[in-house]
């Protein structure tokens, strides 16, 4: 049992790697960036665009009272106006007597010594890449050299409050770090419900998949959506409806094997039972050997398809791809099975015609041999059974009709099932291991082809194999050496 401690470290731990906290923290963050990144730009934006209209205005004014100073010094001993942009302007001409002109480039930078806006400047220079302008404690301090001819006739100082630039650019930084906290505050609220809200799906998902289990596979997800979680929901459905089909199945076949092999096995024990019970002649002791020895054939047949269907389901059955005559296999299963036919006196009718395909010639053999006995067993007696090999529509064909008993309709969709009978006391009495018809389908879907059945109760049935066709050979014989092609892996239906 876990500690406090454990506890605690084990629950930080899982909320830390939950799916929601982390794409909130992504969110978070990205928000975050963005609104730093723009954040920067708009007070940068400002900065730079209140520069330029400051420098602009600077400039505006040096020439009107570079000018102004140059015709009427007097006029412009001192007077003040208003610029609109940063409020009152304060202009000063001061005469050449206390203005002279730095060393390098006349006109364009100089020094000025003298009382400029009731200030006392020490030194003021301007270098050439500047506007001639100075800003220091909140103040724009302006001095421009008046030349008049190619003399300097003394200086025009501008004095000018930056304190409103510098306000409404504190405001602005003030808003910017009160505004992006709180808007990354409520982007996570928001984020973490929008992730609560869109993950709710995952959780139904997780607590159905944790209420199934291998015996109960009735639940399902249900999950009535048109998006992303919607489609994995009926995927996830279809795929706990195809792990019920393959259980039941499973149970079936479990239950159908051990049904099957009970009645051989209390066979046996019964007659060997039998025999042990007392001194029996020579004749009586054939007689229980023969019987369980058929018993024990049954057994082995069955035993032997089971194999061969669990071989093919797990991809381990190999088939050759070789040419073979359909015809001369079909006439060979007619005339393996003739003494049945006579047993019963059935009559056995053939139309066959050459037909070659490409296949295993050792599978479709038992192919046919398990739809002729099939059509052999439940044919009563002095009944007909017709056999038919040929091509229709390009493909090759191999046609079964019997004039027996006939399959309901609704019984005709699980016939290829294993060990299904229609008449299963009866089927047994015949010795059928409920295997062939399954078999018949494997093979048949092994090698591209495909088998189907038509029947109505009191008219007989008709099984017909397609498969695809090779080349017709009339009057022609299998050749001595076939080509032998490379076998192929192939799985069950």
């Amino acid at each position: 049992m876990l500690g406090p401690l454990e506890a605690f470290q084990t629950s930080v731990r899982q909320f830390t790697q939950s799916i929601r906290v982390r794409l909130t923290a992504y969110y978070g963050a990205v928000l975050a960036l963005v609104l730093i990144v723009f954040s920067l730009g708009v007070y940068i934006f400002l900065v730079e665009t209140t520069n330029v209209d400051v420098n602009n205005m600077t400039q505006t004014y040096r020439r009107f009272l570079i000018d102004a100073a140059a015709q009427s010094p007097q006029d412009l001993r001192h007077i003040s106006t208003n610029s609109g942009l940063l409020g009152p302007l304060s202009f000063k001409f001061q005469p050449r007597d206390n203005a002279a002109a730095a060393e390098g480039k006349q006109y364009t930078y100089g020094a000025l010594r003298g009382q400029f806006a009731n200030e006392q400047l020490e030194a003021v220079l301007f270098q050439p890449s500047k506007t001639g302008c100075h800003s220091t404690s909140g103040q724009l301090l302006c001095v421009w050299l008046v030349p008049k001819g190619h003399q300097i006739i003394g200086a025009v100082a501008m004095e000018a409050s930056l304190d409103s630039i510098r306000h409404a650019q504190s405001r602005l930084r003030l808003g910017l770090l009160i505004g992006v906290p709180f808007s990354i505050l409520i982007a996570l609220i928001g984020g973490w419900a929008l992730a609560s809200g869109a993950l709710a799906p995952v959780e139904q998902l997780r607590r159905t998949a944790q209420s199934i289990t291998a015996t109960d596979l009735s639940r399902r997800i249900g999950l009535r959506r048109n998006d992303e979680l919607g489609r994995l929901s009926a995927t996830l459905d279809d795929m706990i409806d195809r792990l019920d089909g393959a259980f039941r199945e499973q149970r079936q076949l479990t239950a159908d094997v051990s049904h099957e092999l009970r009645t051989p096995l209390s066979v046996i024990q019964g007659q060997a039972s039998l025999a042990l019970r007392r001194t029996r002649s020579p004749e009586e002791y054939a007689k229980v050997l023969r019987s369980i020895q058929e018993e024990t054939e049954r057994m082995s047949r069955i035993v032997s398809d089971l194999l061969l269907l669990a071989r093919a389901e797990s991809g381990q059955e190999i088939l050759e791809h070789d040419p073979i005559r359909l015809d001369l296999i079909a006439k060979w299963a007619v005339e393996h099975l003739g003494s049945i036919a006579e047993s019963k006196r059935i009559t056995v009718s053939t139309n066959i015609h050459p037909v070659m395909i490409e296949g295993d010639a050792d599978r479709i053999r038992q192919l046919t041999l398990n739809l002729l006995d099939n059509a052999f067993k439940y044919t009563d007696e002095g009944g007909a059974v017709s056999v038919g090999v040929g091509v229709v529509g390009g493909e090759a064909r191999l046609r079964i009709t019997d004039s027996g008993e006939g399959i309901p309709a609704d019984v005709l969709p699980h016939i290829f099932q294993r060990f299904y009978r229609v008449d299963r006391s009866r089927s047994r009495g015949q010795g059928g291991s409920g295997l062939g018809l399954a078999i018949v389908h494997w093979i048949a879907s092994a090698h591209g082809g495909s088998v189907d059945v038509v029947s109505r109760p009191g008219e007989g049935s008709t099984f017909t194999f397609r498969m695809p066709i090779l080349a017709a050979h009339r009057g022609e014989s299998l050749p001595r050496h076939k080509p032998r092609r490379r076998p192929r892996r192939v799985t069950a239906a």
